[in-house]
């Protein structure tokens, strides 16, 4: 890797359609996670679309490292970072605050009125951290679950200058570094799941606040979205993902190692190309990803689809108030996820 700048190129002026289009894809995954959970074993490879989260980090990375990384960087000074952590404040925290509230009287409500045991996301410390947005720092779980995505986010944001400057202004060799311990975190995520049970969906669906594996899978995904940013400037990356043929060869590649069940890992470095193919922008992944219906699903109907897929016959024990609920946060939270710069 070369020491490099913020990418130059049309697409720094303006949206680029494929990875806006790759997050409605990620959406139906969702969705078919939800209602193929249950489903017969021929199509239970379905349950691993759970990495379309680390697919979000990865392109949080990449987007925002196309918007700031030349201007919220340690060289910069304090005023450009603290303008940059005002600007994510200010969009996470209000909806994040109102949500929570809403969702701790409903808990509320149901210890008073029916003697429901109050969740452990109540307790003092918990509810402390829950304020903040650091449960998922391997504090506590989240008083509203989707939240502890969140949560991990923030931590990245806080980190952001620092990591790009280990990632995009570094020395080649503090770059793979950087690379070699991502592939160390999520390999630690991987053995952090063998004691998930039948909750986690593959062997990086760890979502449990209390532990520091949620902060971990952030942190890589993030770190590699940076990296693929940092990638792209090399004449000779950005000429290869910039072909229709290595958009259909990422895309393939994914699909086949998804549909035969091949280790999550293996998906998730497709996964990591299938991201470089979207940047690159070019026509095969404009026609796969940049289409009218994907385009389009990555957003209101992306919340709605969200919405829908909470709504699954597997969230029965608390009662359709509950479940639509938890969807409509589901629904808002993505939303707000998707509207960050």
């Amino acid at each position: 890797m070369e020491n490099t700048g913020a990418r130059s190129n049309s697409a720094s002026t303006g949206e680029i359609r494929p990875m806006t289009g790759v997050r409605g894809i990620a959406a139906l995954s969702v969705v078919a996670l939800h209602y193929l959970d249950n489903a017969d074993a021929a199509i239970r490879p379905w349950r691993h679309a759970y990495l379309a989260v680390d697919l979000f980090f990865m392109l949080s990375g990449m987007v925002l490292a196309l918007t700031y990384a030349s201007t919220a960087t340690l060289q910069a000074g304090r005023r450009p970072y603290i303008n940059f952590i005002q600007k994510r404040i200010a969009r996470i925290f209000p909806l994040y605050l109102a949500v929570t509230l809403v969702q701790t009287a409903f808990d509320l409500s149901r210890h008073i009125a029916r003697g429901i045991p109050l969740p452990s996301t109540l307790e003092p410390t918990a509810m402390v951290a829950n304020l903040f947005l650091v449960q998922s720092w391997g504090i506590s779980n989240s008083i509203v679950q989707p939240a502890w995505s969140l949560s991990v986010e923030l931590a990245v944001y806080l980190a952001f200058p620092v990591l790009v400057a280990l990632t995009i202004r570094s020395r080649p060799a503090i770059a793979w570094a950087m690379a070699g311990l991502s592939v160390v975190l999520l390999l630690t995520v991987s053995i952090g799941s063998r004691n998930c049970g039948i909750v986690c969906n593959g062997f990086l669906d760890v979502i449990t606040g209390n532990t520091p594996y949620p902060l971990m899978r952030c942190a890589a995904g993030f770190t590699f979205g940076l990296l693929a940013y940092r990638l792209f400037s090399l004449p000779k990356v950005r000429a290869m993902v910039t072909t229709n043929l290595f958009a259909l060869l990422s895309v393939i590649g994914a699909l086949a190692a998804f549909s035969v069940g091949l280790h999550d890992l293996v998906v998730y470095l497709l996964l990591f190309a299938t991201v470089l193919a979207c940047f690159g922008n070019s026509r095969a992944a404009n026609v796969m990803f940049g289409n009218r219906m994907f385009f389009s699903s990555a957003r209101f109907p992306f919340d709605l689809s969200r919405s829908l897929s909470a709504l699954c016959p597997r969230a029965t024990d608390s009662g359709i108030f509950r479940r639509t609920l938890l969807a409509v946060w589901q629904a808002l939270f993505r939303r707000l996820r998707h509207s960050l710069p």
